[in-house]
């Protein structure tokens, strides 16, 4: 029996950009759905994994639970945590289960949510959930295939390595103290307050590294993706310098908002690469479209790239293996 820990973020898809764009809302009703059909699916596989939610201030999870039960799914339990109502609760929640031997993760929120499991998760299986803004990292992944792939992995049918593939990630550091991580983009902003956290005004940003980058995003890896491709298992990032002063690209940095921008600077940065700047001016750094590290003029900031991140569950290709293996056949 191994253990799952189920994190289900209230807040994930309530932030300033659904005001400024006319981004979808998936609200917690079915956040809470979601959650309960990939439950459903991976005990309909005969064993009886422990199931540990998250609790938050929103009591979500409470009701989850209710419903778990209500329906007959056993050995459900809320973890006993105190929670700060913020993305630390993600990352003390991932590092308690994972210290305590829990098998794998499954992640309901943006791309914020799922940075902020990553930076306690280690090799634990991950299978993000997109029910966030302008996500990248975590998909829309339908909870009754998440289910099957949880099955896959728990039950033996499928091993981690063949399921996972190791993110990249990048990683922050302030006067050559590690302070932070981003999954998918790092943008440096003139902005000298974290205010609301999440970051859409375009005018305010001075350059973008993107561990990923594509023009189909949604987001501010899109900056770098109308200039150039960048997938997730390429071994390389890309960093470019941005100005209002020319309009040279289109992206769509927000649901059906598109902007123009020019280029300073365009440089590609292999893994285990890093940028490097001493900062003429103070400003923030954004990690995954949240404001969350302050610098100050003269301090040297570094954006380095590194195959540091989660084990990211590929959901069909497990799905997949598991067909093969015959974890679908009646037994």
């Amino acid at each position: 029996m191994a253990t799952v820990g189920f994190v289900i973020n209230p807040m994930s898809g309530k932030d300033v950009r659904r005001i400024v764009s006319s981004a979808t809302t998936i609200d917690n009703q079915e956040k809470a759905n979601i959650a309960e059909r990939a439950a459903y699916t991976l005990r309909s596989f005969g064993e009886e994994h422990k199931i540990v939610l998250m609790p938050d201030g929103y009591d979500l999870a409470d009701r989850v639970l209710n419903r778990f039960t209500h329906h007959g799914l056993e050995n459900c339990e809320l973890c006993d945590m105190k929670i700060d109502e913020n993305h630390g609760d993600t990352t003390k929640f991932v590092k308690k289960l994972r210290e305590e031997g829990c098998g794998l993760f499954i992640v309901m929120g943006g791309d914020g949510t799922s940075r902020a499991a990553a930076k306690e998760i280690g090799d634990v299986p991950l299978i993000p959930i997109s029910t966030g803004t302008n996500n990248v990292y975590p998909q829309h992944t339908e909870g009754t295939v998440v289910g099957l792939a949880a099955a896959a992995i728990l039950g033996g049918w499928v091993k981690p390595e063949d399921a996972c593939e190791r993110s990249k990630r990048i990683e922050v550091y302030i006067n050559g103290e590690f302070v932070d991580i981003a999954l998918i983009d790092a943008v440096i902003s003139s902005h000298l307050y974290v205010g609301s956290k999440a970051i859409w005004e375009i005018e305010s940003m001075n350059a973008v590294f993107a561990a990923q980058a594509h023009p189909a995003s949604i987001g501010f890896s899109a900056l770098a993706g109308a200039v150039d491709v960048v997938l997730p298992e390429d071994d390389k990032g890309l960093f470019i310098g941005l100005t209002a002063e020319k309009k040279e690209y289109l992206a769509s940095i927000a649901a059906g908002r598109i902007e123009s921008f020019g280029l300073t600077e365009k440089e590609i940065v292999p893994v285990g690469g890093s940028i490097k700047r001493i900062m003429d001016m103070e400003g923030i750094v954004a990690v995954d479209g949240e404001r969350e590290r302050r610098f100050h003029k003269g301090d040297t900031l570094e954006l380095k790239l590194t195959r540091n991140g989660p084990m990211k569950v590929n959901v069909n290709k497990t799905v997949a293996l598991a067909q093969k293996a015959g974890m679908f056949k009646v037994r």
